[in-house]
């Protein structure tokens, strides 16, 4: 059982996360697919927590971990202390680099190119860097995916419909594949300085469909459990602060318990977690709610991996209305 980090201690909290389940991702024979081993299971343990614990199959998440071991290392090339953009076109990415003072960020977005026959290039620069980063790119698209469907289908939301007609742009229709996608995979390394006062990440929801977090080096994320689906206010729209608990609960520690379940269950994979964001909240009608996390402060510095699936366009309707022919568009919603 791997997670490819060094663990640290982290901030206090009010208590520890627990995930009642670990679910595991199964290869698709010959394919580079994946399908969860049970997928209304973890479905349905999104539905209620807005949060997922994952197995993702070694050899799938392999470049992921040699990015979680690298580190900050992966950063060397970026540290000018000064906003960069570059494209690697054989590797199929574009990577934006931001310094700010609490945290540096490099961000990788896929670039969708077609050939004559219809096959999308992939290729390398020779750079293992940079071949990692666009492997683990693929790695998590496809984890997320995966949670997708198992959520689309417990909330009646037709999948591959969504993701042809809204979907990031390698999913989308003929006319809109080529491009700049829209999901992002994001490098965060957290310097944790004691002179700084800002907090590292404060408390958000991710606006995109899926995001998929890896165990980070220094625990320091925190999340707010939703109340009972009983005891949820009517839903109108992600944000309901009365729909989710009053206190913060550690993820890290959950993820290492899972981890260590695996463990003594003979199972072998790296442990990673799916998080509801607030378009599947939207499209769900709140069937999903979006999970409220931050990072807080820590000693040490701290490294992570986080992969966004996002769509083509912003959806602000529920499924139905979307798929009714309704506006998509935040200034026309009824």
């Amino acid at each position: 059982m791997s997670s490819g980090t060094q663990h640290a201690s982290g901030p206090d909290t009010d208590e520890c996360w627990h995930f009642d389940q670990l679910h595991t991702l199964l290869q698709v024979s010959e394919t580079s697919a994946l399908q969860a081993s049970d997928p209304e299971a973890l479905a349905g343990d999104m539905a209620r927590s807005g949060v997922a614990a994952i197995l993702c199959p070694e050899d799938v998440a392999a470049p992921l971990v040699r990015l979680m071991q690298r580190g900050t290392g992966n950063f060397l090339h970026w540290e000018s202390g000064h906003e960069d953009c570059v494209t690697f076109p054989c590797a199929g990415i574009a990577a934006a680099y931001k310094r700010q003072e609490v945290k540096q960020r490099l961000q990788l977005r896929a670039i969708a190119s077609k050939s004559d026959d219809d096959t999308w290039r992939a290729g390398s620069d020779g750079n293992q860097v940079t071949v990692d980063l666009d492997r683990a790119l693929g790695c998590l698209e496809t984890v997320a995916l995966t949670c997708l469907g198992a959520c689309c289908t417990l909330a009646g939301i037709p999948c591959a419909q969504l993701l042809q007609q809204y979907g990031d742009r390698r999913h989308a229709c003929t006319e809109v594949q080529v491009g700049k996608g829209k999901s992002v995979l994001n490098l965060y390394h957290y310097f944790n300085n004691a002179s700084c006062e800002e907090e590292p990440c404060r408390e958000h929801a991710d606006p995109g469909l899926i995001t998929i977090l890896c165990r980070s080096t220094n625990p320091a994320l925190q999340a707010r459990a939703p109340v009972p689906p009983d005891a949820r206010p009517e839903w109108s729209k992600p944000g309901c602060d009365a729909a989710y608990e009053r206190g913060w609960r550690g993820v890290e520690p959950a993820m290492d318990a899972c981890a260590e379940r695996a463990g003594h269950a003979s199972e072998s994979g790296v442990v990673l977690i799916a998080l509801v964001g607030e378009t599947l909240e939207r499209l769900s009608a709140g069937r999903f709610l979006s999970c409220r996390h931050r990072v807080a402060s820590a000693e040490g510095e701290r490294f992570n991996v986080a992969y966004e699936l996002r769509p083509r366009m912003h959806l602000w309707l529920p499924w139905e209305r979307v798929a009714s022919g309704q506006s998509t568009e935040p200034g026309r919603c009824t």
